[in-house]
């Protein structure tokens, strides 16, 4: 296991206040599967609603009242950059989120550069992730009684910090695959 797998599994550990086991780790070869371990550990309550899905349609109402043109065709994987210019962005996105009614979404968004592969959503699918994740509890921020969303976006929180994987990762990937030794 190597160095960003190690301090992927101590964040884990610290935030949901479990342990791992290095047997325990080594069957965890992707993302979900160690997103849906940790909601076993952790006795996860079902959600009664998909968090993800109602961020979309509430980014794709936020749009269309933001830029009008868009009245049909936002899908998720609509690129950003199809949509509007770097300069018009801050803008747009604080209309968008104002539009939403989300105040709990971030203030700001970075826009996604080529230079950096972590610097902001590309897509559509990207920027609900984003979200999911910027709403995600923090180390000692526990809630009560954890939930399945939250645990997994939780997990995909802290696989980005600590691997440095851009913000497209698929939870389905094995750790290798996605560059995580």
């Amino acid at each position: 296991m190597g160095l960003d797998a190690v301090m992927i599994v101590i964040e884990i550990e610290q935030t949901f206040g479990i342990k791992i086991t290095d047997a325990e780790a080594v069957g965890l070869r992707t993302p979900n599967l160690l997103a849906s371990f940790v909601a076993d550990r952790v006795q996860a309550l079902p959600d009664e609603v998909c968090s993800t899905q109602q961020t979309y349609y509430r980014l794709r109402r936020g749009f269309q009242s933001a830029l009008p043109a868009l009245a049909t065709d936002l899908g998720l994987n609509t690129r950003l950059d199809e949509l509007l210019d770097r300069e018009q962005w801050p803008v747009v996105w604080s209309s968008v989120r104002s539009s939403a009614n989300a105040p709990e979404w971030p203030a700001s968004v970075s826009w996604p550069a080529w230079w950096n592969l972590r610097a902001g959503p590309k897509t559509i699918r990207d920027l609900v992730w984003h979200i999911a994740v910027e709403l995600t509890p923090r180390r000692g921020q526990a809630p009560p009684r954890w939930t399945r969303q939250q645990v997994e976006h939780t997990v995909r929180r802290i696989i980005l910090e600590e691997s440095g994987v851009g913000p497209d990762l698929d939870g389905e990937k094995s750790f290798p695959d996605l560059g995580i030794e």
